[in-house]
Formats: structure tokens, sequence, C-alpha cells
């Protein structure tokens, strides 16, 4: 697995057009992390340790491109012209967020937090009918509060 990170959506457009014909792309969209190492997005201080288990379990899936895309601070994820929130493809509007784009398939807040489903996700083979802690998977996205 090659693992990226995006610190602007011109780098991530770039990191997709170059990877998306040869490999499954794996997005996750995570708060900044501040001074302390961690991010400001309580969900996201819960998910890190999961998602980042499941790469290391599928690390040698040469198959798999991951890129990590910080949000931005606060203020700036809050902001409604937030270029993550406002893509036409991403349409972000939770972190974290992890959207497989070859398979359509998203997973959201609580959802990043559930190992299972983040394997499922990198490995394309996420159900709609899908169910985990307090939620279900329809239509690709699984949002899990």
């Amino acid at each position: 697995m090659k693992q990226l990170t995006a610190n602007s959506l011109l780098e991530l457009d770039q990191f997709v057009k170059e990877y998306d014909s040869t490999k499954t792309i794996v997005l996750l969209f995570t708060g900044t992390k501040t001074e302390n190492g961690k991010s400001w997005c309580p969900d996201c201080v819960v998910a890190d340790p999961i998602v980042e288990s499941v790469v290391d379990q599928l690390k040698s899936d040469d198959g798999i491109v991951f890129i990590t895309v910080p949000v931005g601070d606060l203020p700036t994820w809050k902001s409604a012209s937030n270029q993550y929130r406002s893509h036409a493809q991403y349409k972000v509007s939770c972190v974290p967020t992890m959207i497989n784009l070859k398979k359509g398939q998203r997973l959201e807040e609580g959802g990043c937090a559930d190992e299972n489903m983040v394997k499922q996700l990198f490995q394309g083979t996420l159900e709609s009918a899908t169910m985990s802690k307090a939620g279900t998977c329809e239509g690709g996205v699984c949002r899990i509060r």
C-alpha cells in the first residue's frame, strides 16, 4: 500500500489523477492535528488508531493508495466555503470521512472507528446493508453515531 498525505485540494487532485486508473484509492478526510499531535476532532482521535491498524494489516497490498487529507483547523473546517465541503466529487460533510473512490463507498464519523467496516471499505466489499454499533449503511454511505 502506498501512503500519501495531500495538504491541499490541488495536491489531492494530482494524486487521484496519477493513480486513479491503476489503483484503488482510499481517502481519509480528517481534522488537522494540533500542536499536541492529535486532531481537534474527537471522532478523528478515536478513529485514527483503528484506521492505522487496518493500514498496517493491508500494507503489503500494492493495489491500494491511501491518501490522508487534513481538512484544516476547526474554523477552516466549519467554514461553508471549505474546499472539501464544496468539491463536486468529495462533498465531505463531516470528519472523519473515508471514501473508496473506485467503489464509491463512504464511511463517516463513527463508521471510521469500526475496524471491520474500515477493512471492508479498503477492500471494496462494504455491503450496503452492513450494520454496526448504532447505524446502518445505505446507498454506499455508512454513518454511525
